[in-house]
């Protein structure tokens, strides 16, 4: 997607230290830049899930594709990794 189609867009910046936004397809797997797909969150500010709620915690926490014995946290919107490393 052309920079310039983005003027529009409302920018979330990037993750701060110590925590990830993933950009994934349907298969867990990384979508290129300029290409949308589903907002994942992972790191160390990431929640242990909901607070008894084992059901809700096991839909939306799931195992981390890329890091042995860490989650991340299925966010449910879409977004795009902008060339630049931010997210729209």
């Amino acid at each position: 997607v052309p920079e310039d189609e983005w003027a529009g867009d409302v920018s979330l910046g990037e993750a701060i230290a110590n925590n990830q936004v993933l950009v994934l397809d349907q298969h867990l797997n990384p979508v290129p830049d300029g290409v949308p797909g589903e907002l994942y969150l992972g790191g160390a500010g990431l929640a242990r899930g909901y607070l008894g709620d084992a059901r809700k915690t096991a839909a939306v926490f799931l195992p981390h594709p890329f890091a042995d014995g860490e989650r991340l946290y299925r966010t449910g919107d879409r977004g795009v990794r902008r060339p630049n490393g931010t997210l729209t």
